[in-house]
């Protein structure tokens, strides 16, 4: 089945899932919520009888007492017309009846001792909304506020509308000597959602866990679908490559069977010789890419065993730069190598071998005449070798796989060079064997520059 499919139906599912787990959170939520307040309502109402069944000079009536006094004395004391009640006045006025309400009221107290009895959270708020207020003076009538509005002779009418939540606890309208009123009591529980999700906490904290597990179950899933998408990859790049690294030697060995067996040619003991050179040749090439392929697989078995021996890493670098020169006479190669000694514990066998690798690299992916710079830094305690050409370079995303094995660059940028994805890989694990480290930079169509790190 195409991975893509399978990533697409499971991130699908996936979220399909989480969408199930949200919405039954939310009803959930709702259904403790409902709980709450019908909990709530029913100590509500308790509360309420109790304020109703209060005796004199209790509950409510202290509130109205207090009211009935003020009206007295701000009727007393500003007693006009009243088209000539003054502004300012009115404003006075209610501001100090939204005080006694709010100083007296005994809706809270009442609720949250109610609450406490019942080992309900007592934390709430109580508000109101005064509808009408009228200041009365025997037969006439004052209205101060009417219809939710303060009534203003000079200016704008001013809403009273105070932007309560909560619910409506009752509604209250009363007619005293001096006063007239009607107004809203609202109950706000102010710590709801705290309890609410306190009393989830349990079917929440499940929730979170059964999301996160499914999640990681997923992550992995997809990460390891992608791996074995990439190994199966790796495989049959592999084969291929390999494929074709056996052919040529074995075609060549092939032809130069069919020579020997040519009558003609076994009189001629020269070309007998040449074609036995080719097959020799050929045979060698045969066992280094099998030896390879085994070397590699005993190292994921165990670690690589290094016949380690004092070794002067300049003189040593010296040589294998000469040997490459020998061999690849076109090459432009710039050395910066100081003229000291600087000794390192090394199988000098392996690591001529990682270095070989590095360099037969560079001319393998040369873009045109290859220049190679060799710039050599010693330390009191190490050395960084870093070797720099001007080849055809290597991308962002090849730069993170390049040490992996079997990995080839992208085959659009490397056309039909061959090889088995295993150079680096080797020359990677070899530097490590020798405590060292090796990283590399890169930028397409301009070079690359490999940094090898070894302590002494």
């Amino acid at each position: 089945m195409n991975p893509r499919y399978i990533i697409g139906t499971s991130f699908f599912a996936l979220i399909v899932f989480l969408v199930i787990q949200f919405y039954n959170i939310i009803n959930v939520y709702e259904l403790r919520s409902n709980d709450f307040d019908s909990r709530y309502n029913e100590v509500i109402r308790e509360a309420m009888d109790e304020l109703y069944n209060a005796s004199q000079n209790q509950g409510m009536d202290s509130m109205y007492y207090y009211l009935d006094k003020v009206s007295f004395y701000w009727k007393d004391i500003n007693y006009i017309d009243n088209d000539k009640i003054l502004d300012s006045l009115k404003k006075e006025l209610i501001d100090v009846v939204a005080e006694v309400i709010e100083s007296t009221e005994p809706f809270s107290e009442i609720i949250a001792y109610r609450l406490n009895q019942h080992q309900i959270d007592p934390n709430l708020k109580a508000g109101f909304i005064i509808h009408d207020f009228s200041v009365i003076d025997d037969n006439y009538t004052f209205p101060i506020v009417e219809g939710d509005t303060l009534k203003l002779a000079t200016i704008k009418q001013t809403a009273l509308n105070l932007n309560l939540q909560g619910s409506l606890l009752d509604n209250f309208r009363v007619e005293r000597d001096y006063f007239a009123i009607d107004f809203d009591v609202y109950v706000d529980f102010t710590k709801k959602q705290q309890v609410i999700f306190r009393e989830m906490i349990g079917v929440l904290t499940f929730l979170t866990i059964s999301i996160l597990i499914i999640s990681l179950v997923f992550y992995f899933t997809i990460r390891n679908l992608m791996r074995q998408k990439k190994i199966s990859d790796l495989k049959t790049d592999f084969i291929n490559n390999m494929t074709h690294e056996l052919k040529t030697p074995l075609s060549t060995i092939s032809l130069a069977t069919q020579g020997l067996s040519n009558d003609e040619l076994l009189s001629d003991k020269r070309k007998i010789k040449d074609l036995s050179v080719i097959i020799k040749r050929q045979n060698v090439h045969l066992t280094q890419i099998i030896d390879k392929i085994l070397d590699i697989s005993m190292w994921e078995k165990q670690k690589i065993r290094l016949d380690l021996e004092s070794i002067d890493f300049v003189h040593f670098l010296r040589e294998k730069i000469e040997s490459f020169r020998l061999v690849h006479k076109d090459v432009e190669i710039k050395l910066f190598i100081p003229h000291a000694e600087f000794y390192i514990d090394a199988d000098a066998f392996q690591l001529s071998i990682a270095l070989n690798n590095l360099l037969d690299n560079a001319y393998k992916y040369k873009s045109d005449q290859l220049k190679l710079i060799i710039d050599l830094i010693i330390n009191p305690d190490e050395l960084i070798l870093k070797i720099i050409d001007n080849g055809i370079g290597i991308s962002q995303q090849d730069q993170k796989q390049i040490f992996n094995k079997f990995y080839r660059l992208d085959k659009a940028t490397v056309h039909n060079t061959k090889g088995l994805g295993l150079g680096l890989f080797y020359v990677h694990n070899i530097i490590e064997a020798h405590g060292g480290e090796i990283s590399i930079e890169s930028e397409l169509k301009t070079g690359t520059t490999f940094f090898i790190r070894l302590k002494n």
